[in-house]
């Protein structure tokens, strides 16, 4: 692993390059504030400030200084600085006006090389180049991100024929060696009778293949007790169990790293395999939850939590099995709208129609560019942690594209009609006390229109005994991603 600590370092006044950062609408007037010889030397260089990530190096006696486009100069982005350290030489730099902040992410990541298939000859070794900052608070956090960022890239560049079911359980036994976390593995016939369905998947593997459950996790079962038992946390549809790492790190940094937190991934997505299966049944996920709290709390009622698709399978789960549920917090998950009798047999022709023509998922060129759509689907969240999230959301395939870690079959029509007096009877039988959250911004209209009023979710949510409720501001239905330091806060006070 690439040696990230010593390419970020603290400035304490060593000599370094400058590196000088404009964008289209700051260029002219730094550019006239410049000695002839600079502006002779920018003008030969058809530099303008408008081409991303050109620059020109400025001597400065026996060393030098250098100009960079960057498309905010104001507000810079993880890969602003990341062609500038895949492309200068050896050396120190600091960045002239203001600190690099997330860009330092991309300093550290574009040095970094999956060497695993090459000789030493492949490529001369270059010396490393070395940011400093004003920031030292933010060094360790920025390191981190990169280690992770960097270990999930190696795994993905890996072939195939090289990262079978047991490199994988290796790789994540290496990590929980290296920070004190936990592994589970579940395999053989423990793996045939508890999770069935992955074990179908590879029957037909060869023994060193063969297939396995791989959980790792944060703190310390032996933490677990009647009054903080383990946390297990439920992403909601297109997401993946990583995305509640934000609220992790920031529990950690409340409370210390004294809570045992499992978050799973649903079958289907992330690193659970789907089964092959052409369609998916909303009840199947509360068979998965079940199977997942006796294998990691057989004794012991949980506190449990969801977002989204996952609110809606603890609620459903809390009312089935009340008795398995100490806390339970529901991240919207709002239910769906009510379905009448003669909706049916037309949904049910919309499934059979859908099942003839299956559906696909979108790829994308570069994990950039999976970031991007990241943010594109909720602009709040942050640059560097789309850019952390975005490895976990997708993966590189032999084809060289990344696809999004989901099965495309999670895209049909459920053909059961959602009844909303069969889900209300059951979150009625809700023992455990509630954390209801959402956020100011989220918009449910743009999901059901007018299919699903406000006044009816108010109705619902009557139904359960004991609610405690919270709204966000500046927050929108990623509540995980928008604001993970106050809803940390909230578990922490709610949970106890």
């Amino acid at each position: 692993m690439t040696d990230f600590a010593s390419l970020l370092v603290p400035d304490r006044g060593q000599k370094a390059h400058l590196i000088h950062l404009v964008d289209k609408g700051s260029f002219e007037a730094w550019a006239k504030g410049r000695s002839p010889e600079d502006r002779a030397l920018i003008e030969a260089h058809r530099f303008d400030g408008k081409t991303g990530f050109a620059f020109v190096l400025l001597p400065r006696g026996n060393g030098f200084e250098l100009v960079s486009a960057v498309k905010n100069a104001a507000e810079l982005s993880p890969w602003c600085l990341a062609k500038l350290a895949e492309s200068l030489p050896e050396g120190t730099y600091r960045v002239a006006d203001g600190e690099p902040g997330k860009a330092a992410l991309g300093w550290l990541l574009a040095q970094h090389r999956f060497d695993a298939y090459r000789s030493k000859s492949d490529e001369a070794e270059r010396g490393p180049r070395v940011l400093v900052t004003a920031e030292p608070a933010k060094i360790e956090e920025t390191v981190r991100l990169a280690e992770a960022t960097a270990l999930v890239r190696d795994l993905v560049n890996t072939p195939a024929a090289d990262l079978g079911p047991a490199e994988i359980e290796q790789a994540v036994r290496d990590q929980a060696a290296r920070l004190g976390a936990k592994v589970q593995v579940t395999s053989g016939e423990a793996l045939a009778e508890g999770y069935p369905l992955i074990a179908a998947v590879g029957a037909a593997a060869t023994e060193e293949r063969a297939p396995r459950l791989v959980e790792l996790e944060w703190g310390d079962p032996s933490q677990a007790r009647s009054g903080r038992p383990p946390l297990v946390l439920t992403h909601g549809w297109m997401d993946v169990g990583a995305s509640f790492q934000f609220i992790v790190d920031e529990l950690a940094r409340l409370e210390g790293e004294t809570r045992h937190v499992i978050a799973v991934d649903w079958r289907g997505f992330g690193g659970s395999t789907g089964g092959g299966v052409d369609a998916y049944w909303f009840h199947d996920y509360l068979g998965d939850l079940d199977a997942v709290l006796d294998a990691v709390s057989p004794a012991t009622a949980v506190d449990l939590g969801g977002h989204s698709m996952g609110g809606n399978v603890v609620m459903n789960y809390a009312g089935a099995r009340p008795g398995r549920v100490r806390r339970l917090v529901n991240l919207e998950g709002f239910g769906l709208p009510d379905m009448k009798p003669d909706q049916a047999l037309d949904r049910l022709a919309k499934w059979l129609d859908e099942l003839k023509a299956p559906p696909s998922l979108r790829s994308y060129d570069t994990v950039e560019d999976v970031a991007a759509r990241l943010r594109a689907n909720n602009p709040r969240l942050s640059a560097d942690k789309a850019a952390w999230l975005a490895p976990h959301w997708a993966e590189r395939r032999a084809d060289g594209r990344w696809h999004i870690r989901a099965d495309p079959a999670h895209k049909l029509t459920n053909p059961v009609p959602y009844r909303a007096a069969e889900i209300v009877a059951g979150w009625r039988r809700i023992a455990a006390p509630v954390l209801w959250i959402e956020g100011a911004n989220t918009d449910v209209t743009k999901y059901w229109g007018n299919r699903y009023p406000r006044a009816e979710f108010e109705e619902r949510l009557a139904q359960v005994p004991h609610v405690e409720r919270a709204l966000l501001d500046d927050c929108g239905h990623m509540l995980h991603h928008d604001q993970p330091a106050i809803v940390a806060a909230r578990l922490a006070a709610f949970l106890g």
